[in-house]
């Protein structure tokens, strides 16, 4: 046997000895709990030194977390430090010590993005052909943050408008985003600028951000084209126009003849 073994088990075969003697003094109760309690501790030291001296058991310890507050953000990133006042060999459930953050001071974003945002519309999802054009219609969830600032306002290019006024430093809003695309335009899309636009409690000068979002005309495969169009009109400043409409609704611009050429007059 080790020998620090065996001299530890001698002084626990003592200590359980001794025990009763000590007991047997006169003593109040008060007295004799109390030593009873300090032999307890004294047996279960012991124990605990043979099981390491041993290997036939490993110490438990439960970690006791002191956290100190998240740093400066810097490259998106804040740190912390914590310390186990335990000191354990093997700590347990330590808390998190790095994070994502944000070094605007106010931030916005659509349906979790930080823009541009594309939202692809099709007919019967969102989009509309009419005597006009194609009616586009989507709705965006809109989030915003903003550290060490007041006074928030937003704003936006919608038409008609559908985020503004005050609103809290940080929080949420779901606006519905439409809009037409003329028969005659030669784009597929229909864009808006969300802004937020806040005081800094720190500097005392405006800070904003701002997100756009383009909702864009699409076609599935199913949808042909019919392209009409009306006589070129006269000839001004070398310019001739003319109205095209695509007679199947399709609302894409695949294939759609030209709507301006060059002439002479």
């Amino acid at each position: 046997m080790n020998k620090k073994i065996f001299v530890i088990t001698i002084l626990l075969i003592i200590s359980f000895c001794v025990a009763p003697v000590v007991l047997a003094e006169v003593m109040t109760t008060q007295q004799r709990e109390a030593k009873m309690a300090q032999l307890r501790l004294q047996i279960a030291q012991l124990q605990l030194r043979i099981a390491q001296l041993t290997g036939s058991a490993a110490p438990k310890c439960t970690s006791n977390w002191q956290i100190g507050s998240w740093s400066i953000c810097t490259g998106n990133k804040q740190t912390r430090i914590t310390t186990d006042l335990n000191n354990c060999s093997t700590p347990t459930s330590r808390p998190v010590v790095t994070q994502s953050c944000s070094t605007k001071p106010i931030d916005i974003s659509a349906n979790g993005s930080d823009g541009p945002l594309n939202i692809f519309l099709t007919v019967g999802n969102g989009a509309t052909p009419n005597g006009a054009g194609v009616n586009l219609t989507s709705n965006v969830n809109l989030q915003w943050a903003g550290t060490n600032v007041s006074s928030c306002v937003a704003s936006d290019t919608a038409k008609p408008t559908v985020f503004s006024g005050h609103k809290a430093f940080s929080g949420n809003q779901t606006v519905t985003l439409s809009g037409t695309i003329p028969a005659t335009a030669s784009t597929n899309k229909i864009s808006a600028n969300f802004k937020m636009s806040c005081v800094s409690t720190i500097s005392g000068s405006q800070v904003s951000d701002n997100i756009t979002v383009n909702l864009f005309y699409t076609v599935d495969g199913y949808c042909n084209t019919n392209w009409q169009c009306q006589a070129w009109s006269a000839c001004v400043s070398g310019r001739q126009t003319r109205t095209c409409t695509d007679y199947s609704g399709c609302g894409s611009l695949t294939n759609k003849p030209a709507i301006t050429q060059v002439c002479t007059q």
